[in-house]
């Protein structure tokens, strides 16, 4: 039997068939208004926030209206704000230019399968900034696209208002600074900049791991920015719930609004940016190499960019065209560094010492384990495309800076150790063989 408020029966029952990510996401944030004529009438923040709800959970929505009712009930979904907190519009400030890549607007931004929802969600914050979704948490692997739909945000907000005071960083360039701060007694001065301003961008908040001075830090100035309504947006290479010793109630707090992901981008997405790159560039370029391409380098964006880059840069150095073979000559050792893995590398360096491939990623720290695992990081970074926060994650989510200090030491024993460069010789020559 319906009540006055049938909304609220029928969150009773969709919680119960949700995840309660997705159910704090999206049905938390729409409002009930009003119930006649067998009519439901709801309140959403955002067109966008319409369209999601209409196109993944209409039928759940009316499938609970239906076990109360026993008959169908019609629904009106309403985009108002009147039923939201009045968020007071984003001050002016003269002197506040962020540093953004100028690249890095939404027109320039790729949309498929793979993104769409970030993409969309992006948008939706751009245009009503702490209205749609606050936070917004972007996450996914290494160069899919989470640094460009930040940025666009932050390009968005500015040319909507002149002198909006918006802060983008990566969380290492905030950790450097909150170092600094503390050293110089400017802890104010630095809590003045982050906490005054309307939008709050963190990129690769995966940094914290390990750092409770900074994730307290970010915790506070979090509530400061939330309660004054102001934007907030993180960005991170995995989901908030698996970043190792974060902080539970800073966990919570980036859960609070929209959690969204980037994949892999499909085949054609990977085709499509390669022709808007090689469009930008206006060098003629065959189909068959765009495909080649985009075949070969399926995990990351940055790679791509990076192939055509040399691609370009070799014809023209040695004057000639761009046609498949080119292609397949300038990037052969690049797609010879795809086919390595680092599950390769860690069980041809276990396997040299006389380790378990587990060994290398656990929190052993005797020298029969720490130094063939430097090994194997120096390896992997040398064999393949891998980044330094990509290495250490596989290494039991260990931090960037670890791997950056593996790499430089074992470059020192190569030159200094002929017996340690002939044994690392002979792990790689069976990794490439």
């Amino acid at each position: 039997m319906l009540t006055l408020n049938p909304w609220e029966q029928t969150l009773s029952i969709i919680t119960k068939k949700v995840d309660s990510r997705i159910f704090n996401s999206w049905f938390k944030q729409i409002k009930f208004i009003s119930f006649s004529d067998n009519t439901l009438s709801l309140g959403v923040p955002s067109r966008f926030f319409c369209n999601w709800i209409k196109e993944h959970y209409l039928d759940l929505i009316k499938e609970a209206l239906l076990d109360i009712n026993k008959k169908e009930v019609l629904l009106n979904f309403l985009i108002t704000t009147s039923c939201y907190k009045n968020h007071p519009p984003l001050a002016e400030h003269p002197s506040s230019q962020p540093r953004l890549n100028k690249r890095y607007i939404f027109d320039n931004f790729i949309v498929g399968e793979s993104n769409h929802l970030a993409h969309a969600a992006s948008l939706a914050v751009a245009e009503s900034p702490s209205r749609a979704y606050n936070p917004l948490f972007i996450y996914g692997g290494a160069g899919l696209g989470k640094t460009h739909l930040m940025q666009a945000i932050g390009h968005f907000i500015r040319e909507k208002k002149n002198g909006v005071r918006i802060s983008y960083m990566s969380t290492e360039a905030f950790f450097n600074q909150f170092v600094r701060a503390i050293q110089n007694r400017t802890m104010q001065d630095f809590r003045d900049k982050y906490r005054n301003t309307d939008a709050f961008l963190l990129d690769d908040v995966h940094f914290l791991i390990g750092k409770e001075s900074a994730q307290e830090e970010i915790f506070h100035t979090f509530n400061t920015l939330h309660d004054s309504y102001k934007q907030i947006v993180f960005s991170s290479d995995r989901h908030p719930k698996e970043i190792p010793t974060l902080h539970e109630r800073l966990l919570s707090r980036f859960e609070w609004g929209l959690v969204v992901d980037i994949q892999q981008p499909t085949l054609e997405v990977r085709i499509a940016i390669l022709k808007k790159l090689i469009d930008e560039k206006g060098v003629p370029f065959p189909n068959e190499a765009i495909v080649f391409i985009a075949s070969q380098i399926k995990s990351n964006i940055r790679r791509l960019e990076g192939a055509l880059t040399r691609v370009f840069a070799h014809a023209a150095l040695t004057k000639t065209t761009i046609n498949l073979k080119l292609t397949e000559d300038v990037l052969g050792d690049i797609l010879f560094k795809n086919k390595i893995t680092m599950e390769l590398v860690k069980e041809s360096v276990a396997e040299f010492y006389g380790l378990k491939t587990s060994d290398l990623q656990d929190k052993k720290k005797n020298k029969e384990v720490v130094f063939p695992r430097q090994i194997a990081m120096f390896l992997i970074r040398d064999l393949t495309d891998y980044s330094f926060p990509e290495i250490g994650d596989s290494f039991g989510h260990r931090d960037h800076t670890t791997v950056i200090h593996a790499c430089k030491k074992i470059k020192e024993e190569i030159k200094n150790n002929t017996i340690m460069k002939h044994n690392i010789e002979r792990i790689r020559k069976k990794i490439e063989n």
